[in-house]
């Protein structure tokens, strides 16, 4: 049996009120945030205490296409005790091929053989993090999350403190979703990038080419369609039944491969009508700036963003780029993470 850590206004406060990390410098959405996970600590205090020792496992899954040396860096700021499960773009060859070279003596990293070319806003996203999933099943891997993040993600909380927020809120979905039929902040969006065209259009796709069908569908087995960002952190009992599920129910994965953006959309959708809906967080674990793009969207974080990595409630956050963040990710490794082996 399953526990509820949280009540289930809790939840639908949350779900109601859009929360997520992804736009955390907009004060009030920030103390929003905020309010909520403080709220879904199970004993007081979040430090981690001297020589504590922690049985929460972690199964991290990374999703890359490019800088093989930022994603080692990654994996080296992170546990030792964790194992990393790293789909690469087949697309990117040249990255693969060094992203070997450079892990090959790393037992517990793994490349998943089975590779996706994945183009922005396409279903292959989904296949790629579907592919790492089953790869965890099939080596039997022990693990109490699966979280996924991206090649040019870095944590902005120490190990230590990432492990002991999961193990106080054990059970719950770390996952943003909200429902789509309801307003929300895709809502007022132009074109396909309305939150119900998303989901309910048809779209086509070639190559990297998208042709938007404003016919409207009906979605497979009733379910009730939900949105938000693509980065989570799920429980083992949650990723086994969503591996079932994709595999007991080809229509819904067919359904989704015509949607936009469906890394947004399908695992909320799956997860909200599961029986783990009462435990969805309603909030993602990784901060990311869409509000200042420089000149990309999201931004790439420099030095200029520290303070607010600094004051984030997040475990995690994106995107950095080892051409333009290396100074980030010192500051990150001596101030936030306090790990100065970390440190060329």
């Amino acid at each position: 049996m399953r526990r509820n850590y949280t009540s289930t206004k809790t939840i639908e406060a949350a779900l109601d009120l859009n929360l997520w990390c992804d736009e955390d410098e907009a004060v009030i959405g920030l103390k929003l945030c905020r309010l909520v996970k403080r709220s879904a600590y199970l004993t007081a205090g979040t430090e981690a205490k001297d020589g504590e020792i922690f049985a929460m496992k972690i199964a991290f899954v990374i999703v890359a296409h490019k800088f093989p040396e930022q994603i080692v860096r990654l994996i080296r700021s992170l546990s030792p005790e964790a194992h990393y499960f790293i789909h690469i773009d087949r697309r990117a060859k040249a990255v693969f091929t060094e992203a070997q070279r450079l892990l090959e003596n790393t037992p517990n990293v793994f490349l998943v053989e089975k590779r996706y070319p994945c183009y922005w806003g396409q279903f292959n996203i989904v296949n790629a993090t579907l592919e790492c999933l089953r790869t965890i099943s099939k080596k039997g891997e022990k693990y109490d999350y699966a979280v996924l993040i991206s090649g040019q993600d870095y944590p902005i909380k120490p190990v230590s403190e990432i492990k002991l927020f999961l193990e106080r809120n054990r059970g719950r979905q770390f996952i943003e979703a909200f429902p789509l039929m309801e307003p929300n902040r895709w809502t007022n969006q132009d074109g396909a990038y309305q939150a119900t065209r998303r989901v309910l259009n048809w779209h086509f796709f070639f190559r990297s080419h998208r042709i938007h069908l404003p016919l409207q569908r009906e979605i497979p087995n009733s379910l009730v369609p939900y949105g938000g960002s693509q980065w989570w952190a799920l429980t083992r009992e949650c990723v086994d039944y969503l591996i079932d599920y994709v595999d007991t129910h080809p229509n819904v994965v067919n359904y989704f491969k015509n949607t936009f953006i469906p890394d947004e959309l399908f695992f909320q959708t799956l997860v909200c009508n599961s029986p783990f809906r009462r435990e969805v967080s309603g909030y993602s674990l990784s901060y990311v700036n869409w509000l200042n793009p420089n000149p990309t969207s999201p931004r790439v974080l420099t030095t200029e963003d520290f303070e607010a990595l600094r004051k984030s409630d997040c475990l995690f956050a994106r995107k950095f780029d080892p051409n333009r963040s290396e100074k980030l990710l010192k500051l990150v490794d001596q101030k936030l993470l306090n790990a100065e082996r970390l440190v060329k």
